[in-house]
């Protein structure tokens, strides 16, 4: 055996490791305290000397456990706040979307009203021959509308609606013997007054989707943004940044 009885703490305290680390390999995977003691033994290290080691051994390891514990307790808490943070985000988006989908049913209801003028339209034109190819114009919009199953395709089949009604009004204009029948002065009036409802609801619903577009694009909702499915919504008519307030 090694006497180390005469040997400082700082020599001791090595072998006693070497030791350790010895039992650990070699003879035991978990060392109990008897293990260690037999060490202490084998190199004949007093009692109290081993007690002290141990004692500083078990301190180290608290250590480790308390900082390995508020480590977990430190993630814990910055998953928790993303989560957080990404429900109340989805949670706004989601409402912004909301919006932007209402604003739009307004459109799409006065769309579909301009829409079921054509049939009037084009029944004012059966009575004229040469006017076939207007017809044809203006029921080929129609269907393309209601072909229309998504608020972008409803929006370029609406243009070609309001080209085929462009080219109706020119031919009432062209015919002014039309204008005393009563009907025809109903139609005009009807053709007007959803050309401007239209107006008026594209640019409170362009306004909507402006600031709708403009959230997504901000940080850090742009992190959540394709993650949670949200996707840019099209302008009606002219895509532009600027659009009138509408109160």
């Amino acid at each position: 055996m090694i006497n180390l009885e005469h040997q400082s703490t700082a020599k001791v305290t090595p072998e006693i490791i070497a030791l350790a680390a010895r039992l650990y390999t070699g003879k035991s995977q978990n060392p109990s305290i008897g293990d260690w003691l037999n060490a202490g033994t084998e190199v004949q290290v007093p009692p109290y000397f081993i007690e002290e080691v141990l004692e500083k051994i078990q301190a180290q390891q608290r250590q480790v456990e308390a900082h390995c514990k508020k480590m977990t307790i430190a993630l814990a808490s910055v998953v928790l706040a993303v989560a957080s943070w990404g429900i109340v985000t989805e949670n706004y988006l989601t409402r912004s979307a909301q919006k932007v989908d209402s604003a739009w049913t307004r459109v799409e209801n006065k769309l579909q009203q301009r829409v079921e003028i054509i049939p009037q339209a084009i029944k004012t034109l059966q009575s004229d021959a040469q006017q076939k190819e207007l017809i044809n114009l203006l029921n080929r919009s129609r269907a393309s509308y209601l072909d229309a199953d998504t608020p972008s395709a409803k929006i370029v089949a609406i243009k070609q609606v309001s080209q085929a009604i462009d080219k109706f009004q020119g031919y009432l204009l062209k015919n002014p013997q039309l204008k005393s029948q009563e009907q025809l002065t109903n139609l005009r009036f009807k053709l007007a007054s959803s050309g401007y409802s239209i107006i008026l609801e594209s640019l409170r619903y362009n306004q909507v989707v402006q600031l709708y577009n403009q959230k997504l694009q901000l940080f850090p909702n742009s992190l959540i943004v394709s993650v949670c499915g949200f996707e840019q919504k099209p302008f009606f008519g002219v895509a532009t940044t600027e659009t009138p307030k509408i109160n």
